[in-house]
């Protein structure tokens, strides 16, 4: 791969002056090309740690580029991660299951999708190879996960309203970040026994760890598309998306130096 051409010369950030620009980013994994988009702020002049972001089951959509540009102003450089190949965005929520499905009941599979785009992420002269974040919502916050217990040298894992469970558990001395789980105390699709499990999985490995719970709160309550009716299982909280994202930020920056 060429050298990139956002190459970090001199000062850092200015959060004042914040100029967010995208760049599309294709590479393959396998025979399957990705095609993922990097966010950045064309202003700063250093490199940056980098957030490795894996969205909800939608894929590619505007909810994944949003966040996406809220951490670009926290100061990070983003790469959300094409986990389906070809920037494929599902079209509803029937096509989102069938292709959440692949990867769900692949984890090896998903693993190398998400392997895939963390080695292309460190390619970048713009990122910190060496302080790369993975952050993922609902399906994304389990491709996060899996990329962990595939041994990445990840620097931390943030999960929002993830599903934890895995038919293969992390290795002790293969698990290398720090881990914060950020979930909704009434979610009904990752029920508590499974919550439990991945807590003792994280205890087996020795892990530096910790889950958040926020109560009134169902799947997907960062997302504003979500719906507001927490009896359907998937709605919105606006209190829990703002506590939840700035403990993920203050996490973040403190585990990032």
């Amino acid at each position: 791969m060429k050298k990139s051409s956002l190459i970090y010369e001199c000062s850092p950030t200015n959060a004042l002056n914040i100029s967010i620009k995208k760049k599309n980013i294709s590479y393959y994994s396998e025979k399957t090309i990705l095609k993922s988009v990097l966010f950045y702020d064309s202003n700063n002049k250093v490199k940056l740690p980098g957030i490795l972001l894996f969205s909800d089951w939608l894929g590619m959509s505007d909810f994944a580029l949003e966040k996406a540009r809220n951490f670009v102003k926290e100061g990070f450089i983003v790469l959300v991660a094409d986990v389906y190949g070809d920037g494929k965005i599902a079209k509803d929520q029937k096509e989102a299951l069938e292709l959440s499905s692949i990867y769900k009941n692949n984890r090896l599979l998903m693993r190398e999708r998400a392997n895939s785009s963390f080695e292309e992420f460190k390619k970048l002269d713009v990122v910190k190879k060496n302080n790369i974040s993975a952050i993922g919502y609902c399906f994304g916050g389990t491709v996060a996960l899996e990329l962990a217990r595939s041994g990445a040298d990840l620097k931390n894992v943030v999960v929002f309203h993830a599903g934890l469970d895995t038919p293969l558990e992390a290795v002790p001395g293969n698990f290398k970040p720090k881990v914060l789980a950020l979930h909704g105390a009434d979610d009904p699709h990752v029920p508590i026994e499974q919550v439990l499990k991945f807590q003792e999985e994280l205890r087996k490995v020795k892990a530096d760890w910790s889950f958040v719970f926020y109560g009134n709160s169902v799947h997907s309550f960062t997302n504003k598309k979500a719906g507001t009716d927490p009896s359907k299982g998937v709605a919105y909280n606006k209190l829990a998306d703002k506590r939840s994202w700035s403990v993920a930020i203050s996490f973040l920056k403190e585990n990032i130096k």
